[in-house]
């Protein structure tokens, strides 16, 4: 699944007030659905897709090509799923 939103995937804290948020490249479904700052997805359309074992790309659609980076699997957003680690982007 795809989930295209208005910032460029789950943070730390909310990207729009804090500048110096950190992105997550990775996060489990379970990290994401304990995380109180996750403002992108509700709780419950995690569950489901971390039950049904759908991977979800998060990512912010209003930037050049980021629909066809997140298609091509580059490394943008965060990729949340039941078989990766939660882990902080480089930059």
């Amino acid at each position: 699944l795809m989930k295209a939103t208005k910032v460029n995937g789950i943070f730390d804290k909310d990207p729009i007030i804090y500048p110096n948020a950190k992105r997550y490249k990775t996060m489990n479904f379970k990290d994401a659905i304990m995380l109180d700052e996750v403002q992108v997805m509700d709780t419950t359309a995690l569950a489901m897709s971390s039950e049904n074992d759908m991977p979800i790309m998060i990512f912010k659609l209003f930037e050049k090509d980021n629909l066809q980076k997140a298609a091509m699997g580059e490394d943008i957003g965060t990729y949340v799923s039941n078989d990766v680690k939660t882990v902080l982007a480089d930059k």
